[in-house]
């Protein structure tokens, strides 16, 4: 594997965590895991 397939491959698994963090409860609820879902989070409740 080269250092390309090496960092695309880094890039979806980083991807695919944030996408499952982002399932997560919110600061609303508990620990924040993702940073940019609770803030869209917090918007959306104003």
């Amino acid at each position: 594997m080269n250092l390309i397939e090496s960092y695309n491959n880094a890039v979806t698994i980083s991807s695919y965590s944030n996408a499952i963090l982002s399932n997560f409860p919110t600061a609303h609820d508990g620990p924040s895991f993702n940073a940019d879902y609770n803030l869209a989070d917090d918007l959306n409740s104003i």
